[in-house]
């Protein structure tokens, strides 16, 4: 497309050119009536020239911004969260269990459920003064504790096993993986013992 308007413009300009040369011909020859038609003319390549450069810059630049939707809205190769727990770091028997489900938001309940049978019921007493943003990360009571202001109805969350409990799934990957990483820390958990990551979905 530039190429054609860089042509189409240093035609424009010869063609000016030659008009200029034609004009002062004409005013020896005293044609006034010729000469006045010849400028008119003269200014409306000149406006032409104007127009083809502000619709040069026009393309160009939608150009670039398309080409920064293109680039910067591709879609992210899907991904599920992988959660591994090295039991032998809490000096606990077992080999290490890796919890990877289709959907983060079954991962959670998961991960839950083995700390309880591995640190005991207890423990989920303490997940719960977790905060997830203003609300508790666990909750006995869901449907009272985490209601969305927008909706009013219940964020959504996940059951885990038999214990009663909840845990609060309205949250992308990438929050999850640092919900989890400040559940260790509130558990005082060894560097390590929870390992949270996104990794790739693997097809079917």
């Amino acid at each position: 497309m530039k190429d054609v308007i860089d042509k189409l413009d240093e035609t424009l300009i010869a063609r000016v050119s030659e008009l200029k040369v034609r004009l002062g011909e004409l005013a020896m020859e005293d044609d006034l009536e010729k000469l006045q038609s010849i400028r008119e003319q003269a200014k409306e390549l000149e406006r032409g020239r104007d127009l083809l450069r502000a619709a040069e810059q026009c393309i160009t630049g939608a150009e670039r911004k398309l080409e920064l939707l293109l680039r910067t809205h591709t879609k992210a190769p899907p991904t599920v969260l992988r959660i591994k727990l090295c039991w032998s770091k809490l000096g606990l028997p077992g080999a290490d269990d890796i919890i990877e489900e289709r959907m983060a938001a079954d991962a959670l309940p998961r991960l839950f459920e083995l700390l309880a049978e591995k640190m005991g019921a207890q423990v989920l007493e303490r997940a719960g003064q977790v905060m997830h943003g203003d609300r508790p990360l666990l909750s006995r009571r869901p449907a009272q504790e985490w209601i969305n202001p927008n909706s009013g109805a219940p964020y959504a969350s996940k059951v885990i096993g038999h214990t009663g409990w909840y845990v609060i799934t309205h949250s992308s990957t990438r929050q999850k993986i640092e919900q989890i990483e400040a559940l260790a820390r509130s558990l005082g958990i060894p560097l390590g013992t929870i390992q949270a990551e996104a990794v790739a979905r693997q097809p079917n």
